[in-house]
């Protein structure tokens, strides 16, 4: 059986996507503060020195801890994979992509969410 407490109690959670406008990459961060969440907030975004006055990397691989716990990825669905692949070096227990990284697109004939 694989260990869960990354996921169900994670020590620190990386937010790759985050970003200081109104949208999925900040609400991610906000939300963990409202719920008082403990462990280290890590935003990652290439764009950002800071995110929300926490220090911001420019990729999940330049975060400073030695290993994330937990990664939410608020990112569209194009990248989603390059960014598992970093989790996954990183030695993430619990990387996952946010429902809206992985809605339909239909307009592109591409369908990444199940039905």
């Amino acid at each position: 059986m694989n260990d869960l407490r990354p996921l169900l109690n994670p020590r620190s959670i990386a937010v790759v996507g985050a970003s200081e406008r109104p949208g999925a990459g900040s609400f991610v961060i906000e939300n963990l503060r409202t719920l008082g969440f403990d462990g280290k907030i890590l935003p990652v975004n290439p764009r950002y020195q800071t995110v929300l006055g926490l220090p911001c990397s420019p990729s999940l691989i330049e975060t400073p801890e030695d290993k994330v716990d937990c990664v939410a990825i608020v990112l569209g669905y194009r990248q989603v994979i390059s960014v598992l692949e970093e989790a996954g070096k990183k030695g993430s227990g619990a990387p996952g992509p946010l429902p809206a990284a992985l809605q339909r697109r239909e307009r592109k004939g591409i369908n990444c969410s199940r039905n």
